[in-house]
């Protein structure tokens, strides 16, 4: 992992810990068959795998 925010790895985990959360009331905002929301699911599971594969962000 890479930390980003100045090293404090607390931090980091609590940022990422947020980011999670808020892809999830996004996912869950969104009724079942509602157009965009499988866009949501993708993004959500891209950035969940992401750390695992190393795989930068796009800018």
């Amino acid at each position: 992992m890479t930390v980003g925010h100045g090293g404090n790895v607390i931090h980091e985990l609590t940022v990422d810990h947020r980011e999670v959360e808020e892809r999830f009331d996004r996912f869950n905002a969104l009724p079942p068959g509602q157009p965009g929301r499988r866009d949501v699911a993708d993004e959500f599971t891209i950035e969940l795998v992401r750390p695992l594969i190393r795989v930068p962000r796009a800018p």
